[in-house]
């Protein structure tokens, strides 16, 4: 066999070459497209999900959260022998889950008998308050109260201040608080 009856080697090879490489300039394309699909997709998830959610937490929302944290801590911390049953029932009003639930056990078991032996009277205020989270069916709420407590025994009024955490959960359309959390 002679140079001249011999094929060339680059003939034989660019045969097969020619095929990979048309597919490897498919492929290379391909994969930039499934990215950046993939990449739009996860944008538009996390939009929907953590973006557009969060844009319905206005000023209105946290102000909403804030008062029913408020309103709700200083139901189930006011209180008086002469309107026990009352008072409770007020507060119950502001509560919600299984906070619900504890509460009714701790006022009926601990604190009604001694509230209405010993007549007692107690007031709670709210001298601060701050958003913790605000999410659209959840919120967190710092609050710094000051309670005063008076007896029949010691009618002079004692003070306490506290700090609580109180969270809240909207249920039907109305923020309920469902811990309360001392700090």
């Amino acid at each position: 066999m002679t140079a001249e009856e011999a094929p060339p080697i680059e003939e034989t090879a660019a045969p097969e070459a020619a095929p990979r490489a048309r597919l490897a300039g498919k492929i290379v394309p391909a994969v930039w497209i499934v990215l950046v699909v993939a990449s739009v997709s996860l944008l538009a998830v996390l939009m929907y999900t953590q973006y557009l959610p969060d844009r319905e937490m206005n000023e209105s929302a946290e102000q909403s959260a804030m008062d029913a944290a408020t309103k709700g801590a200083v139901a189930v911390l006011t209180y008086s022998s002469g309107n026990f049953d009352r008072d409770v029932s007020s507060a119950r009003t502001y509560l919600t889950g299984d906070f619900l639930g504890q509460y009714d056990t701790y006022i009926q078991t601990a604190v009604a008998p001694v509230a209405k032996q010993k007549s007692i009277q107690t007031t709670a205020t709210v001298v601060r308050r701050a958003v913790s989270e605000l999410r659209p069916e959840s919120a967190a709420v710092l609050l710094y109260i000051n309670q005063t407590t008076s007896t029949a025994d010691n009618p002079a009024p004692s003070s306490a201040a506290s700090s609580v955490m109180v969270r809240l959960t909207k249920v039907d359309g109305k923020w309920l608080i469902s811990s309360f959390t001392p700090v």
